[in-house]
């Protein structure tokens, strides 16, 4: 999770821990994908989630979510950061400014059918 969290240290700030998040789920999605079929498995996943974070998501609606993402073949997950810049510091904070027109163009390519052929 460490890895996951770390931005300061890195060339570009938030966006490369974006990347190491999305490396992070990935790795997840494909414990569960490759362990879906143990008898308990994604119960255990979820109660074990719900004990580590904070949501108002209930139990069944995670375990859903959970058994959908089991379906899914890891080879077949693309994800890709949204780049931008860095603005002015307000109450000692940067503020991540993502280019939306790279936003907008990787959320049209996804609309019909959740299919993203390039990252911008």
């Amino acid at each position: 999770v460490a890895y996951s969290r770390i931005r300061h240290s890195l060339p570009r700030g938030d966006f490369d821990r974006s990347a190491h998040q999305e490396i992070m789920l990935k790795g997840i999605q494909a414990k569960v994908h490759a362990n879906a079929h143990r008898p308990g498995f994604i119960e255990r996943g979820v109660i074990n989630a719900m004990s580590h974070m904070s949501t108002n998501v209930p139990p069944v609606e995670l375990f859903k979510l959970a058994q959908v993402m089991a379906q899914v073949d890891p080879s077949k997950v693309r994800s890709c950061v949204v780049q931008g810049g860095i603005g002015v510091s307000s109450g000692g904070a940067s503020i991540v400014l993502p280019y939306v027109s790279q936003a907008r163009d990787m959320g049209n390519q996804i609309r019909k059918d959740a299919t993203l052929s390039h990252c911008g």
